[in-house]
Order: C-alpha cells, then structure tokens, then sequence
C-alpha cells in the first residue's frame, strides 16, 4: 500500500536536498548467460536465469492422492502466469512406487503429474527424489522425524535403478520416455529435506552419490540439488546483502547448518544449491549471500533453487495458540517475532483456528504479501527458481487441536481445489507474474530511508520498481500499519503506483497516479508492495 500526494511535495524536497545520495543504486541481481555450474566442468550447463523473467517461479505441494486431480489443478493454477511446479515429496516417494522388493516401478501418480502440469503450460518441472522406502530404508519409517531414510547398502543397487528409471522417463531423449511427454523434466532433488536425515551427514552423503550418479547416467542434461536446507531464523533477518557474510561457524548454531557445511564440501555429488525459504522473506538475502560466500571460498559456484518458498510463520515447531508454558511445550518464534510478542501472537492464533473471519481474511493478505517479497528478493539475489507455496490450504495441519503447530502457513494456499475459489495469494501471484513479464534485470536500490525496500527492474516491457516499507517487527490484525518513505529517480513526471493484490481481485488492480518531483518519485509505503511504472508524458 502506498500513501502519497502532491500536499506533501516539501516534505519530499527537504528529503531530497538532505539526501541527493538516496539516488545512487547498488545492485546484486541480473540477468545472466548460460554457464555450466559443476566444480569439475562436466555438469549441465544451466541458464542462470529464464528468458523474459528475472528469475522462474513455480508452485509447490502438488498433493497427488486424490484421483484425476492433478491436471484440474494444473489448469486452475495456468492463469497465474507460473512457469515450474513441483509435487508434495511423500506422494511419490520410492516406498509407493515400489512397494515390494523387485516389484515393478508404479508411475502413475507422477506420470498424471507430469500430464496435468505440463499440459497446462507449467514448462518446467521439480521432482523429489524421496528415498523413504519400508523396504529397503535403513530405519524404516513410523513417523516424520524417523531418521536415516537412506537405503541400507543391500538395497543400493535397487535405489540407484529406481532414481534411474524416473530420470529416464521423463528426460525426453526418445528412450523409454513417458508417451506425449512435452518437455524434459530438468531439476531434481535428493530427499525432501536435509534436516530430516539426522546425524552423521556422511550419511545422506552416500545416498546423494548414488542419486547424482544413477541421474546422470540416465541424462547428461539434468540438474540435480541436494535436499533442501532449511534456514528460518538462522540469520534473524539480518541485512548480509551489504556486507560479506562471515564463515558458518560465526553465523548459527544450528544443526541444520553444520550439516549443510558437510555437503557444501562436496560440490562434485550436485549441481544446484537447495534451500527452503520458510521464515521472514528477508532470510532469502541472508541465506542465499552466505551460500554464495561459503561457495565461492571452497571455490566454486553453482546456481541457487529455493524449492519451498511458504507463508512466513510467524511462529512453528510447536503449539502457536499458548504463550506460557516451558520452552518444550510452546512452538519457535520466528523473525520478526520476539519473544515480548509471545501472546500477542498465541491469541492471534488462537482467533485464527477459530475461525475469525477478520482474522482470517488478514492472514490471507499476508500471505499474498509474503509471496510477492519472496520473489521479488530471490531473483534479486540471484537465485535461479522459486517454487512458492502452498497450491492450497493443508488442512490437517488447520485442526485446533494442533494449535496452530506449522503457525500462519497451512492458511496461505493459492486455491480451494475442490472449489476452484482463488485465494488472494493466487491474485498476488498472477499480478507479479503480469509485472516480471519481459523485466529480465533487477536490482536493488541502495541508500534509501531505514526500513524502505525498492527494486527495479528493467527489460524490453520497460522500468519497474516494486516498493515496500519493512519495519522488522511482527504486526497483527487491528494494529496499527506501520509506513516509511522513499524516494527514487524514475526520468518521468508523473508515474502509476498499483498496489498488491492481496484480497479480492478486481478487474483493475486499485492503483493512484502521482506527480513526480522532477522526475523523483516520493513515496510513503507500508508493509503491503506496490508497483510503480512510469506515465509516459
């Protein structure tokens, strides 16, 4: 949301001769050539990012249970604009494609996955590799926090053929391919994600070997990640875009972390980075210019996927409705949350799992919102895909009496499948989707009043910037909004400010038009983005 207006053009000219150094722009993000990304020079070369977009987006936790639903789905999902998909991990795991040693491979469940997407126009496909297996396992799964779903070393060779068969199917070489495959399924990953696969990390790293060469061997051309490392509130929102992030060691304790250094050291067994961007949108930019940092002083580069990009939290791993209790029993605070936050949140949460229409209606607007910032940092980071999530609502996870466990996320689907109702964060993503088309380039302005985040992009569709103020702190429904300004260059006099659509969606976006000061935009935001382009004269 933006506030603004010609009454407050002063304001804006004391700023500017304050200033004049608000005008400068540093930038980190871009687009870039084809290269190839493997240590050794024999990876897949990859395109650093896709032709007419600043980054590809996809949407992720396709749920393939119920029967002949993935290609509805697929095509709800088509008018978003979204280029990749990628399905829940647990729905094609190794043990239900293959229940029984020597039994034969069951790809029903991805191959109507693969139809569906890639019959709607989803052009690019993300599948998990996801060994959990009863049979062949070496702990054999009862819960999700079972440990080391990698195969036990009799079941190796059988493992290796099943990763094998799936690449070859759907790699689009014209041998054993899918019948009416449309394009080569080109990004994998290996095991959903890392934490789950305990200690030692040796471990996981003996499977990743398997996969990446049983992959490989099937198809030169696919790009293969490892499982996914999940970073939430690691850097504790933190802005490590302006400096050189300092080793792991002195960034997080986290378990997550370490592991995560143990695989970095083998940059031979995968191509692309892999994280999961579930907090504050801001641990994008952290994450992703550490990795590039502990990557580039191992010496070597390759390109980054965020395979799960969900509603931030606010708080997880535990009840969210409680605010007393010992640190056991009540769920993690996550960025912006603090601790003094605690029961605020717990009866926000507590209104949610009740079902508060007011409440619910601004969870879903901020989940539109946090889409949109995911986003937009991701690709200004670097990063090659973003799958946003959820495609919808995980009801499970909804029931009271979880309370609130997995916090704001299970609220933020794109869609009501079984309706085919649009949620708000499937309007954000089609209007970003719209925005991005044909801007190939963007950076971030540097410089500007605390709290004030613009990116422009720019490319043959013309000069975009999408704005917002981020005040580092958590704000609930009925509170007060917070704002901040900016200011920046736009060459025109006047410029079109849109703002997010982070509720019903209307026919025209709620949009204002105003006069610039000698072509500086002056802007007050909020937490909600908006869009500015300029009016041609």
């Amino acid at each position: 949301m933006v506030r603004c207006g010609s009454e407050r053009t002063g304001r804006a000219r004391a700023w500017l001769a304050l200033g004049a150094l608000c005008l400068g722009i540093g930038c980190a993000g871009g687009a870039a050539a084809p290269v190839s990304n493997a240590a050794d020079g024999r990876g897949p070369t990859v395109d650093a990012a896709p032709p007419r977009y600043p980054i590809l987006v996809g949407v992720a936790y396709a749920f393939l249970q119920r029967e002949g639903e993935a290609a509805r789905v697929a095509r709800l999902l088509a008018p978003t604009g979204a280029h990749a998909a990628k399905p829940y991990c647990a729905h094609i795991a190794w043990g239900r494609m293959q229940p029984r040693v020597g039994g034969p491979i069951d790809f029903s469940a991805l191959d109507r996955f693969v139809e569906g997407y890639q019959g709607a126009g989803f052009e690019e496909l993300m599948i998990c590799l996801e060994s959990r297996n009863p049979w062949a396992t070496r702990s054999r799964p009862a819960t999700l926090r079972s440990k080391s779903p990698a195969p036990a070393a009799e079941h190796v060779a059988a493992y290796e053929r099943w990763v094998g068969a799936i690449v070859e199917r759907y790699d689009g070489d014209g041998v054993a391919d899918l019948p009416g495959l449309r394009h080569p399924v080109r990004f994998y990953q290996v095991g959903s994600e890392l934490a789950r696969f305990g200690e030692p990390p040796e471990e996981y790293l003996v499977m990743l070997e398997h996969a990446y060469r049983a992959a490989h061997a099937a198809s030169h051309d696919v790009v293969v990640a490892h499982a996914a490392f999940l970073a939430a509130d690691a850097f504790r929102g933190a802005d490590h875009a302006a400096r050189v992030p300092a080793p792991l060691a002195e960034q997080t304790e986290s378990r997550e972390a370490a592991e995560l250094a143990v695989v970095l050291d083998r940059p031979d067994l995968f191509d692309a980075l892999n994280v999961q961007a579930l907090g504050d949108p801001t641990e994008i930019e952290a994450v992703v210019t550490w990795l590039q940092h502990e990557t580039s002083r191992r010496g070597y580069w390759k390109p980054i996927l965020v395979s799960d990009a969900a509603t931030s939290p606010l708080v997880a791993w535990g009840p969210a409705t409680r605010c007393e209790g010992s640190p056991q029993e009540l769920g993690r605070v996550v960025f912006p949350v603090t601790e003094d936050d605690r029961c605020r949140v717990a009866e926000y949460f507590q209104r949610l799992v009740d079902g508060d229409p007011e409440v619910l209606a601004w969870t879903r607007a901020f989940a539109a919102a946090d889409l949109q910032k995911k986003v937009v940092i991701a690709a200004e980071r670097g990063a090659l895909l973003i799958n946003t999530a959820l495609i919808e609502d995980v009801e499970w996870w909804k029931r009271p009496s979880l309370k609130a466990a997995a916090g704001a996320a299970p609220w933020g689907g794109l869609l009501d499948v079984r309706s085919g109702e649009q949620r708000p964060a499937f309007h954000a993503l089609s209007q970003l989707m719209r925005h991005l088309r044909d801007r190939d380039r963007i950076r971030r302005l540097r410089d500007l009043p605390p709290g004030a985040r613009v990116y422009a992009l720019d490319g043959p569709a013309g000069p975009l910037w999408i704005a917002w103020f981020d005040a580092g702190q958590v704000v609930l429904p009925g509170e007060p909004e917070p704002a901040g300004i900016a200011f920046f260059s736009t060459g025109s006099s006047r410029v079109r400010v849109e703002t997010a659509l982070t509720h019903a969606a209307s026919e025209e976006p709620p949009h204002t038009l105003v006069d610039t000061v000698e072509g500086v935009a002056w802007l007050e935001l909020t937490p909600t983005p908006v869009f500015v382009e300029p009016v041609a004269d």
